[in-house]
């Protein structure tokens, strides 16, 4: 018993809590159990809560129905080497679930200050999902399923690959060094939509990260570029020898011993190091401002890149509408 809260308690150090003194995003956890097995998966409880939730604004009071499994926990970056999913429970601290239907959603919310000015993308993926919120705009969707869009979009299936470059939130698919499995099952990391920002800056953020079993893990990395315009598209292998900014909010940096040393029986063979920037920015948290940019305070609180429902047809009296 004791050995497990150790294991636990390290493995939430490691993956959650940044350098004491710094900054961090906040972290809640919440899980959902689905009963039966619906034929397909727009009628999957788990996706109707997760496309819930995108409509709303990535407001955590539309989860009701889920249950919130964790108190606030931190985090300074958004990085998991691929592995079992049996993971999630021990790094975050809660009980897993015994049904036989499940999804573990891990949130991410505060304000960052932007460190340069300039054109940016977010560049990355989750098993299953992950999804970035900047400025009250989606700019990344990415993983082995699409949420946002009304026919859920799997990575098994065969067109994955085509479509996923050519949804909402996604620019590009980009293969990189060390991420077999995520460029063989998925054709590489996701490259989301371009955003600019000026440097001293807040900018509010929220990230999702969504486990359904199986498999686990997520990388958010970023990618710096010359102007809006010049964001390659479609699938491109990043160059030899380049590496991309790993999303951070202090000064911590994962360290890849250390997650080998404590993630030695989680992992499926070697461990998936996808290579970033020893230097990269940090997007340093804040707390929140009275005035930020992308606040829900200072609008209305619906994010327009989210999925809108179909507007409701007229129907003869008797007929039930259902949205999903």
């Amino acid at each position: 018993m004791f050995y497990r809260l150790f294991f636990a308690l390290s493995l939430a150090v490691t993956f959650l809590l940044p350098r004491l003194g710094a900054q961090a995003l906040s972290v809640h956890v919440y899980q959902i159990e689905e009963e039966g097995n619906p034929k397909q998966l727009e009628q999957d409880a788990r996706f109707k809560l997760i496309q819930g939730y995108l409509r709303s604004g990535w407001s955590e009071s539309s989860l009701s129905a889920a249950r919130k499994v964790t108190n606030t926990l931190f985090a300074s970056n958004i990085y998991l080497p691929r592995c079992k999913a049996s993971i999630i429970p021990q790094a975050f601290m809660f009980q897993p679930s015994h049904a036989a239907r499940f999804a573990n959603l891990v949130i991410y919310d505060g304000y960052v200050e932007a460190p340069e000015t300039g054109w940016f993308r977010f560049v990355g993926t989750g098993d299953d999902i992950l999804m970035v919120n900047f400025d009250k705009k989606t700019v990344l969707e990415a993983g082995y399923y699409l949420p946002s869009r009304r026919k859920v979009l799997n990575g098994t299936q065969a067109s994955y690959k085509q479509k996923i470059a050519r949804a909402p939130h996604a620019t590009a698919l980009m293969v990189v060094p060390r991420a077999s499995y995520y460029n063989v099952d998925l054709g590489g990391l996701t490259a989301g939509l371009p955003f600019e920002v000026e440097k001293g800056k807040v900018y509010a953020i929220k990230i999702l990260y969504v486990d359904m079993g199986g498999g686990a893990g997520m990388t958010l990395l970023l990618e710096h570029l010359k102007e809006k315009h010049s964001a390659s598209k479609g699938r491109v292998e990043l160059p030899a020898g380049q590496k991309l900014d790993l999303f951070r909010v202090s000064d911590s940096l994962p360290q890849e011993s250390e997650l080998r040393r404590m993630m030695g029986r989680y992992l499926e063979g070697s461990m998936e190091w996808i290579p970033f920037n020893e230097n990269s920015l940090i997007w340093k948290a804040v707390a929140k401002p009275a005035e930020v940019s992308g606040d829900d305070a200072s609008a209305s609180g619906s994010d327009e890149d989210a999925p809108k429902p179909k507007k409701k047809k007229r129907r003869k009296r008797g007929n039930t509408f259902r949205p999903l």
